[in-house]
């Protein structure tokens, strides 16, 4: 019997199959939405959850 040499494939990996391009021509596009930096959004979770917390404790369910 004789073995069938697969071929190799190439380590470059600057292409991207179809399905990637796609995938980041869809996450290119400009939704038009409100620009927020990432310290925004965390201050905005972080104070979300401090008055959270202070209801829960102020308001307590009985």
């Amino acid at each position: 019997m004789s073995k069938k040499n697969k071929p190799k494939k190439s380590k470059d990996s600057s292409r991207l199959p179809p399905t990637g391009i796609g995938l980041v021509t869809f996450l290119d596009e400009d939704t038009g939405g409100p620009k927020l930096n990432p310290e925004v959004i965390l201050l905005i979770s972080f104070l979300f959850i401090v008055v959270s917390l202070a209801a829960v404790l102020l308001f307590p369910v009985k």
